[in-house]
Parts: C-alpha cells; structure tokens; sequence
C-alpha cells in the first residue's frame, strides 16, 4: 500500500506509485494507490 511509512521504509530503492481499481468486494469498484519497489530504476515504455 501506498502508505507514508512504507515510503520510508524502503527510500533507499526507486518507488513507482500506480493506480489500481479493486474490483472484488460486494461493495463495488475501490480506487487504491500501490507501490512498485524496486532495486533499480523502472524503464517505461518498453511494452
């Protein structure tokens, strides 16, 4: 989750926020903001 704490904990690594739609639950759809953590820096574009 995208969450100030987590953040933190991982800022020595590149941090990509995506936007997700949970489509699970009875209640209907539920915007999310998660993390992409990675060692290395994110290419985009490749696909």
């Amino acid at each position: 989750n995208d969450r100030p704490e987590v953040r933190e904990l991982f800022s020595g690594f590149h941090i990509e926020a995506v936007n997700l739609t949970y489509t699970i639950a009875k209640a209907g759809a539920k915007q999310v903001s998660e993390l992409l953590i990675s060692n290395r820096e994110v290419r985009t574009g490749l696909l």
